[in-house]
């Protein structure tokens, strides 16, 4: 994701934002039929668990960078700056 520190939030920016949220929606609701077929009820349950764990990191994520942007876009700060940063490396990490 390309987000802009400009003193405004490009639409390009809002969009990359958008799309992810969106995709991120589309991952929660989904059912990976190709993965459950044949499985245990027990392992249904763990992939389940797996895909539940990394959806709602993702949410949590895309919240703040929202917000960062968001918070920017109204107040532009130095400090604002340095939060996104530091969400957007741990983000690159994971």
């Amino acid at each position: 994701m390309n987000f802009s520190l400009s003193t405004e939030v490009s639409e390009e920016s809002k969009k990359a934002l958008s799309d992810s949220i969106k995709e991120n929606k589309s991952l929660i609701g989904c059912n990976i039929l190709g993965y459950k077929i044949g499985m245990k009820s027990q392992d249904r349950q763990e992939l389940d668990a797996q895909i539940t764990e990394i959806t709602d990191e993702n949410n949590l994520t895309l919240k703040d960078v929202a917000e960062v942007l968001k918070n920017y876009y109204e107040n532009p700060n130095i400090i604002y700056q340095m939060r996104y940063l530091a969400i957007i490396s741990s983000y690159i990490k994971d």
